[in-house]
C-alpha cells in the first residue's frame, strides 16, 4: 500500500512539474504505470485490476460534467452550427477511415475496429480545457469567440464519440453483465450533462464552486486512469502496434483536419484562424484512456481471446502519446502567430 500511495505522490509531482510543458504529465504518467505493472496488478492488498471498471466510470462522469460546465455558448442559437459541424463530421469520418484501415491492417474484426475509431477519434480535455481557458483569461481570440467554439465543439466530440462506442459495445457483445453497464451509464452521463446546462443558468455560484471540486477531484482521478492504462500495456502487441498504429493516427488526423477546413469554409474567420481551431482539435488522450481498456475488460471477464482488446488498448495509449504533446505544442505555438489579442 505504501508503495502504490509513493507512485500516486511521485506520479502527482511530475503532473505540476510539467504543467507548463508541451509534454502532458499524464504522459509520464502512463509509462510510470507501465514500469510499475507487475506490483500494481499483483499486490495483494491492492491490485489496480479489481478496481479498474470503477476508475474508468469515475473519469467519464467527470469528463462529462467538466465539459458541460466548460461550454460558454448556447447550444441552441442558430448562430452556433459551426460547433455542432465540428462536433459531428470530423468526428465521424475520422473514426471510419481508422475502422477501415484497422480492420484491413491489423487483427480486429469490423465491429472492433469501429469501436477503436470511436475511441481514438474523441479529442482531449485534459490538453484542450486549460489551454482555452488561458487564452479566454488573456484575451486572445476571444473577439470571434474561437476559444470557445473549441471548447464547445471538444466537449461534443467527447461526448458523441463516447456514446458511440457505448452502442457499438453493446451490440458487441449484448449479453454482458458486470458490475457496471457501460450503454446504462453512458444514458445517465447525457442526462447529468443537460441538467447541469440547465441548473448552470439558474445556480451559477454553485455550479462555479462545484466545477472547481471536479478540477480537484480529476487531479486524482486523471493520475489513477493513466497508471492503469499504463499497466495495462502489453509489449510485445505494443511492439507489432506501432508503426501500423502510426500509419492509423497520422492519416486520421489528416482526415480530420481536412474535414475541419471544410466545415469551417463559409465562416468569416481568416485562415490562420481556421488553422488555429484546426489544430487545437488534434489532441486525444482522456477519452483514449477511459474507455481503451473496456474492451480488453470485456474479453477477459468473458474468457474470450485477448489479442483485440490489446491491440485497442495499444493503438489507444500511442494515440495519446503521439497526439497529446503535438498537439499542446501546435495550440502553444500556433496562439501566439494566428491568433490576435483584443
Amino acid at each position: 500500500m505504501i508503495i502504490f500511495l509513493l507512485i500516486i505522490i511521485f506520479s502527482l509531482l511530475i503532473n505540476l512539474l510539467l504543467k507548463k510543458s508541451y509534454i502532458p504529465g499524464f504522459i509520464v504518467v502512463i509509462f510510470i504505470g507501465f514500469f510499475s505493472s507487475s506490483y500494481l496488478i499483483n499486490d495483494s492488498f491492492f491490485s489496480i485490476d479489481n478496481y479498474s471498471g470503477y476508475i474508468c466510470i469515475t473519469a467519464l462522469v467527470i469528463i462529462f460534467l467538466r465539459a458541460s460546465l466548460q461550454i460558454q455558448l448556447s447550444l441552441t442559437s442558430k448562430s452556433n452550427l459551426i460547433i455542432y459541424l465540428l462536433a459531428i463530421i470530423p468526428g465521424f469520418l475520422e473514426a471510419i477511415c481508422i475502422a477501415i484501415l484497422s480492420y484491413f491492417i491489423t487483427p480486429l474484426n469490423f465491429l472492433e475496429a469501429l469501436m477503436l475509431g470511436f475511441i481514438m477519434t474523441a479529442v482531449s480535455p485534459a490538453v484542450i480545457v486549460p489551454m482555452m481557458i488561458d487564452l479566454q483569461k488573456r484575451k486572445i481570440g476571444t473577439n470571434k469567440k474561437i476559444p470557445s467554439i473549441i471548447l464547445a465543439a471538444a466537449s461534443l466530440d467527447d461526448i458523441i464519440s463516447i456514446l458511440m462506442f457505448s452502442i457499438l459495445l453493446t451490440i458487441y457483445e449484448t449479453s454482458y453483465i458486470d458490475n457496471y453497464s457501460i450503454a446504462i451509464n453512458t444514458f445517465l452521463l447525457l442526462i447529468l450533462f443537460i441538467l447541469f446546462r440547465f441548473f448552470r443558468r439558474k445556480y451559477k455560484n454553485f455550479i462555479n464552486n462545484f466545477s472547481k471540486i471536479l478540477s480537484f477531484m480529476w487531479l486524482f482521478a486523471s493520475v489513477l486512469l493513466f497508471i492503469f492504462i499504463g499497466s495495462q500495456i502489453d509489449l510485445n502487441i505494443a511492439k507489432q502496434s506501432g508503426f501500423i498504429g502510426c500509419i492509423i493516427i497520422f492519416l486520421g488526423i489528416f482526415i480530420r483536419s481536412i474535414s475541419i477546413l471544410i466545415c469551417l469554409i463559409k465562416t468569416p474567420l481568416l485562415f490562420r484562424e481556421k488553422l488555429f481551431i484546426m489544430v487545437s482539435l488534434w489532441p486525444k488522450a482522456t477519452v483514449q484512456a477511459a474507455l481503451g481498456a473496456i474492451p480488453l475488460m470485456l474479453m477477459i471477464n468473458l474468457g474470450q481471446n485477448t489479442t483485440s482488446g490489446y491491440w485497442i488498448l495499444s493503438l489507444s495509449t500511442l494515440s495519446i502519446i503521439i497526439t497529446a504533446p503535438l498537439g499542446a505544442f501546435m495550440i502553444s505555438w500556433s496562439s501566439k502567430k494566428w491568433l490576435t489579442k483584443n
